[in-house]
């Protein structure tokens, strides 16, 4: 596993693998359609699948390590489609809300008994400063630049201070992987990238790990 460290938007994102790189395959389903076009079509094939749920546990438990959110804290998933992630997560003792754009993979969720809720992750249904921790596997590479940018915003409004949280995604190059880090920055947050397998394009994971500071941190900042 490597870092990719950085801190606010006071500093520079240092690169730790080759630079440059891009993913070769171009064929991938979210450079053709949109997520919920997707799901409504393929859900039903997704939420049965058993490779992909153990893919998405382990994922989720590199996630849940990486976090170390305290037991019992209240953790949002964005785009829980049919609840895989929230499987682990309440299997750990968390207490799982999950939203998703698809009505498909929600009425799987809801059959395992998830509390989940169609929403947009642009647009969140919940207060300000509702949850411990955010969890999202696999969600932010169907979105486009200006979607991510208020992705960001609305996780920096719904998580607590000093919360942390975790996105998991599959960039198209190095240049969206770091955009996609400023513009959680940009929001205000702090926090570093882990790649685990990061010379391995076909096993490359790629961890967004964000914190919100403390009031008493930000104050410190300022002074």
């Amino acid at each position: 596993m490597v870092h990719y460290n950085w801190f606010g938007g006071r500093s520079t994102i240092s690169v730790v693998i080759e630079m440059g790189w891009e993913v070769k395959n171009k064929n991938r389903p979210e450079d053709k359609t949109n997520a919920e076009e997707y799901f409504e079509k393929y859900g039903e094939d997704y939420a049965k699948s058993n490779a992909i749920r153990n893919i998405q546990h382990k994922i989720t438990l590199r996630a849940i390590e990486l976090a170390q959110w305290p037991k019992g804290a209240r953790i949002l998933d964005l785009g829980c489609g049919s609840g895989f992630s929230m499987e682990v997560l309440d299997s750990k003792g968390y207490k799982s809300v999950g939203i998703d754009i698809s009505d498909k993979m929600l009425q799987f969720a809801k059959e395992s008994g998830f509390d989940v809720r169609k929403a947009d992750a642009r647009e969140l249904p919940f207060e300000d400063e509702s949850f411990d921790g955010i969890l999202s596997i696999s969600m932010l590479q169907w979105l486009g630049k200006k979607d991510v940018e208020k992705v960001a915003l609305e996780c920096y409004r719904v998580l607590k201070q000093g919360g942390t949280g975790i996105i998991q995604f599959y960039p198209r190059s190095e240049d969206e992987m770091i955009r996609v880090g400023r513009a959680f920055v940009k929001a205000g947050f702090t926090g570093e990238f882990a790649i685990d397998n990061p010379k391995n394009a076909r096993k490359r994971k790629i961890y967004l790990i964000v914190r919100k500071a403390t009031k008493k941190e930000s104050e410190g900042d300022k002074s």
